[in-house]
């Protein structure tokens, strides 16, 4: 007898990907996965069951009227960081606390994350 099996998720061969998922009462949704053959490390502290608040992060935002602004997620209030490891083949959704969404005013905008080892990802362009 066959156990019914859930597909895994996909991921780009050898490399992490960092994608927006959408705006929720919780934040910017992000996923994080890793399709290296390594794990992945970034700083943040854990929020929820698979979900992390990332540290090392940047939101590049481009109105409408063509200016750019840069905005950073709020601080967080602890002291050290937890270190989140993200095994290869594994994904861990991403909350971005910040009020950006509210004045970013249809803007086209990017998330830049840093990963422990200094690795910048970034995300595809979205509209929060």
């Amino acid at each position: 007898m066959l156990m019914a099996c859930k597909p895994r998720p996909e991921h780009l061969s050898g490399i992490a990907s960092l994608e927006y998922t959408g705006v929720s009462a919780a934040g910017v949704e992000f996923v994080l996965k890793n399709g290296s053959p390594n794990k992945v490390n970034l700083r943040g502290e854990y929020v929820r069951h698979k979900s992390a608040d990332p540290w090392d992060t940047q939101v590049d935002c481009r109105a409408p009227n063509g200016t750019t602004r840069y905005e950073h997620p709020v601080e967080v209030g602890a002291d050290k960081p937890e270190i989140i490891q993200v095994s290869p083949r594994e994904e861990i959704r991403l909350l971005i606390w910040t009020d950006f969404i509210v004045v970013s005013g249809g803007a086209r905008c990017r998330l830049r994350l840093k990963l422990e080892d200094h690795t910048i990802i970034e995300s595809g362009e979205f509209v929060p």
